[in-house]
């Protein structure tokens, strides 16, 4: 007598084998630590544009939601565009709570207007900071700038560094994320 099914894996063991393969390997928490250090170094110096460090937590938030997305992605094999909807799927869901939680019901989901707002502020968001003298207020919408420059940060430096063979193709990103703060 044999038993239908008895060959195949439980499902149990099908989701503990597919949690232990995303599992962060030696190289990847490398490649990992080294971004992360580098892109808050660049987000340091927005230390003279805000008036709390707020948007330090903010803009690390970000390092981490999109290194979190691009290993994700990495380990799944995902290609370059579902890459892109997770960042911006990402922005609006978690720079709502960072920079318009009044706009959000109860602080966490997203409405029209935080979404609206969002979307104002990545677009027009960059002149308001360039015009507005310093200190801009740290609890304001204009701490999403610090969030997104992070997410994205985070997203393309991971995904270079571990797509591409070229050992210096990580350094691009924290440089270019340098280059805007400095801006």
């Amino acid at each position: 007598m044999t038993v239908i099914g008895a060959s195949r894996p439980s499902v149990w063991a099908t989701t503990s084998t597919r949690i232990k393969a995303l599992a962060p390997t030696q190289p990847d928490l490398v490649d990992a630590g080294f971004l992360v250090g580098m892109l808050v170094l660049g987000l340091v110096g927005f230390r003279t544009t805000f008036d709390s460090p707020l948007y330090l937590a903010a803009g690390i938030l970000g390092i981490l939601i999109g290194v979190g997305l691009s290993h994700v992605a990495n380990v799944l094999r995902q290609p370059i565009i579902v890459i892109a909807g997770l960042v911006i799927a990402a922005y609006f869901l978690v720079g709502g709570f960072v920079g318009v939680r009044e706009r959000m019901v109860g602080g966490v989901v997203p409405t029209p207007q935080s979404l609206s707002g969002l979307s104002a502020v990545a677009v027009g968001g960059w002149k308001d900071l360039l015009t507005t003298l310093p200190p801009v207020d740290g609890a304001g919408q204009l701490v999403v700038l610090p969030y997104l420059l992070g997410l994205l940060g985070g997203t393309v430096g991971f995904t270079l560094a571990r797509r591409t063979r070229l050992p210096w193709s990580a350094v691009v990103t924290p440089l270019v994320v340098s280059s805007i703060v400095i801006l």
